[in-house]
């Protein structure tokens, strides 16, 4: 008995430390069942207005959608359709305004698949739209058409010389009649019969039935014939000069004269076309009027003028100067034009330009 004694006897010291251990382990097996006393009340969140909300979204989107698969598509005639109308079309703001500018710029829907010539209508748009385009025939447009079978509204005629009251008398509306005297008056012409489909409101059916009653070639050779040619020379003619040739208004008269000054004088008459502007028929217009003194070319000579005389002209680039400076510093004075060949100075065709524009002293 004396072992379990000695076993079971604790010192002052571990007695409190049995007990502390015993309360311990008597509060960890009551605390659950007081838990519930420390615990606060379950909160109930409401998400009624969030899920009103979700719900308002979906709906909306939904109805977005179906407007837009349904797209209020409606037969129009895109002659005279609102911006509003055009909107629940489908179009953008930017498409809306192309389409506007062009119809108050005079010009007009003649068949359904105009509506495609439009910049910013895709084809599949177009193809959306067209089932839907129902385009009345205007007045302007109706005589036309009838006068196909009544002689007597339509006659011959020049586009070049008749009338605003002509055109109208032709069928054509007073909006279309003054852009066609507007093009006239900038120095526009028509050469020849089909010229006058390039007026963009005349359309393939309107020309068919005009077509057999335009007459130009025998006009421009009676013109030809009774009116004397005045002839300028491009190289010393001023503005005022330039002006009177019909087809140069202040605008291509001011960039001869600049041009001119740029390169020194004109080599051949074809220079005119390197004039921003100046097409192929404006030229054609002009061709016959015009000449060129070659003498009156100012020339660089190309053994004297510096670095800033020879960069500023037209036709030489700033590395085309460094090359011809550079020569002349290292193997001296220039024995003839053609030494920029023969040192590959610069590329033969760039040099054929230049040509007419240096010389050697």
């Amino acid at each position: 008995m004396g072992f379990l004694k000695e076993y079971f006897s604790f010192s002052r010291s571990e007695k409190n430390g049995i007990l502390f251990l015993l309360v311990i382990i008597i509060i960890l097996i009551a605390f659950p069942k007081f838990l519930y006393l420390f615990q606060k009340e379950d909160v109930n969140y409401d998400y009624s207005e969030f899920s009103k909300q979700i719900d308002e979204l979906e709906n909306s989107i939904k109805e977005k959608n179906k407007n837009s698969n349904k797209e209020s598509l409606f037969y129009f005639d895109p002659n005279n359709t609102t911006k509003k109308q055009w909107k629940k079309l489908g179009l953008n703001q930017k498409q809306i305004k192309i389409i506007n500018n062009y119809i108050s710029k005079g010009g007009r829907f003649y068949e359904a698949k105009d509506l495609k010539k439009i910049y910013g209508i895709s084809s599949q748009l177009y193809k959306k739209l067209k089932p839907f385009i129902v385009i009345n025939k205007p007045k302007s447009e109706k005589n036309i058409y009838n006068s196909y079978n009544n002689k007597d509204t339509l006659f011959d005629f020049n586009p070049n010389l008749i009338s605003k009251n002509q055109w109208q008398l032709l069928g054509f509306s007073e909006r279309q009649s003054k852009t066609i005297k507007k093009y006239l008056r900038k120095g526009g012409h028509f050469h020849n019969k089909q010229d006058l489909k390039k007026i963009y409101f005349i359309s393939d059916s309107i020309y068919a039935r005009l077509e057999p009653f335009i007459k130009i070639q025998n006009e421009q050779n009676k013109q030809s014939d009774t009116i004397p040619k005045l002839m300028f020379d491009i190289n010393s003619a001023d503005t005022t000069m330039l002006m009177q040739i019909k087809g140069i208004g202040s605008y291509f008269a001011n960039s001869i004269v600049r041009n001119r000054a740029f390169l020194g004088g004109y080599n051949k008459k074809e220079q005119l076309l390197e004039i921003y502007g100046m097409t192929k028929e404006k030229y054609s217009l002009i061709e016959p009027y015009i000449y060129v003194d070659t003498s009156k070319i100012k020339k660089i000579n190309i053994n004297t003028a510096d670095f800033k005389t020879i960069n500023k002209h037209n036709y030489i680039t700033y590395s085309d100067t460094k090359a011809i400076i550079h020569f002349r510093e290292v193997m001296g004075e220039f024995k003839s034009i053609n030494d920029i060949l023969k040192y590959k100075l610069l590329p033969k065709k760039r040099f054929n330009k230049i040509k007419p524009y240096i010389v050697v002293k």
